[in-house]
């Protein structure tokens, strides 16, 4: 079965909340005025196309190969600088950033704590000295919430039917039926303190609380 992000890619940017990029960006710039970016998870890489045209040196990856291929349409469309790579999160990279960012619920695609462990240590081993890791993580009310939703959406003709049901302890199954075939993601919601726990090494250093999510940011 194919992941929901194969069949959103080509409207994603018209999809996402933009205020969660806003936001992101807004922490970015406050707490690093330049330097080098690596955006994790990138999707489209609507982070990374508008840092770069701030002045930061981006790179951005992401594990779904349709996601990268719209971002890479997306950069070359507004003529800006973004190395685009394709990576799992769970794997080492190479290092050497002043910012590490995973936007949009980057972390709950995860549904293993061990796997969000290794996602965020691999960030943290990235930053370099006084580097700083910005993420955003879904909140556990809001998540549950989610359960039961169920909605219609035309999509350039093409009807899409979007229904979200409970998966494990405080995860959801989004599942998407479009183009004759389905699609589906999972999400997990953590609390947040525990997340904290897994960046001892980091100091937080900024935090700004919405309705659907926190957005943090750690030092090194």
């Amino acid at each position: 079965m194919k992941h929901t992000y194969d069949a959103l890619a080509s409207v994603y940017d018209a999809l996402v909340d933009q205020s969660i990029i806003d936001t992101t960006i807004s922490l970015i710039q406050q707490h690093a005025a330049c330097g080098r970016v690596l955006e994790v998870g990138c999707g489209t890489a609507g982070v990374s196309r508008r840092l770069a045209r701030s002045g930061y040196t981006v790179d951005a990856f992401d594990s779904n190969e349709t996601m990268l291929e719209a971002a890479a349409y997306h950069v070359g469309e507004e003529g800006v600088r973004v190395t685009l790579f394709h990576h799992d999160a769970t794997q080492a990279y190479a290092g050497g950033y002043d910012v590490v960012v995973l936007a949009v619920d980057v972390v709950n695609h995860f549904t293993e704590i061990a796997d969000v462990k290794a996602v965020l240590d691999h960030a943290s081993n990235a930053l370099n000295p006084r580097g700083i890791l910005v993420f955003d993580a879904l909140r556990i009310d809001y998540i549950r919430q989610l359960v039961g939703h169920e909605e219609t959406i035309n999509v350039e003709g093409v009807v899409w039917r979007w229904s979200v049901a409970p998966f494990g302890r405080d995860g959801v199954r989004h599942r998407i039926e479009a183009h004759g075939q389905v699609f589906e993601h999972r999400q997990r919601a953590f609390v947040l303190e525990d997340l904290m726990t897994l960046l001892s090494p980091l100091r937080l250093i900024a935090r700004h609380d919405t309705a659907s999510r926190c957005h943090v940011v750690f030092q090194k």
